[in-house]
This record gives C-alpha cells, sequence and structure tokens, in this order.
C-alpha cells in the first residue's frame, strides 16, 4: 500500500517537470524563430519593392526598344515591341497594388486608349 501512496506524487513530479521541461524547449525555440521570422519578412519587403522596381524599368526598356526600332526603319519589330508594352502596361495597371501613382494611373488609362491607333499605323 505504501508504494501506491507514493505513485501518484511521482507521477504529479514528473508530469510538472515535463511541463517545465516543454516550455523550456518551447522558448528556445520562439527565442530563434522570431528574429528569423522578422528578418525574412522584410527581406520579403524589400524583394518585392525590387520586383517593382523591375516591372516598370522593363516597361521603359521595351518602349525605348520601340523606339529605337522606329527611328532606325524596322517598323515590324518595333510594332511588336510597342505591342508588347502596351501589354505589359495594362497587366501593371491591373496589378494590385501598382507601381503607379493616381495621376500616372490616369495618364496611363490614356495612353492605353490610344493604343490601336499607334499599333495600327
Amino acid at each position: 500500500m505504501r508504494g501506491s501512496r507514493t505513485n501518484p506524487p511521482l507521477k504529479v513530479a514528473r508530469l510538472k517537470r515535463l511541463g517545465v521541461y516543454a516550455t523550456v524547449v518551447l522558448a528556445v525555440f520562439l527565442l530563434g524563430f522570431v528574429p528569423m521570422w522578422l528578418v525574412a519578412r522584410t527581406r520579403e519587403n524589400e524583394r518585392r519593392a525590387v520586383e517593382q522596381v523591375l516591372r516598370l524599368t522593363q516597361l521603359d526598356n521595351g518602349l525605348a526598344a520601340a523606339a529605337i526600332q522606329a527611328r532606325r526603319g524596322d517598323y515590324e519589330p518595333a510594332r511588336e515591341d510597342a505591342s508588347s508594352f502596351y501589354t505589359n502596361l495594362s497587366a501593371e495597371l491591373d496589378r494590385r497594388p501598382a507601381g503607379f501613382t493616381i495621376p500616372q494611373r490616369e495618364m496611363m488609362q490614356t495612353l492605353l486608349a490610344q493604343r490601336d491607333q499607334l499599333i495600327d499605323r
């Protein structure tokens, strides 16, 4: 009988010790995880900003390529580059968040309205 009386307190002590160990392990995990998560989130925001700048630069380069081709007299490649520019511009305007301010967006919308006139010439 004596063994059965001491057994429950030993189980309770073991469970408490296991709970303390689990809490310590969780705290150590979070101590390492939280700073790395914050760094990863910062890098993700930086990556998104750089991707946005890259998309706008690609738009600019596409339009410049069309202008250069037209000046050289290569009208079919110029038309293709202009068409690609308008397609990419439309996709960028549909993206949320877009890389343009509201006045820029309005100006780009009027530019898109003239798309067919410029490409078909």
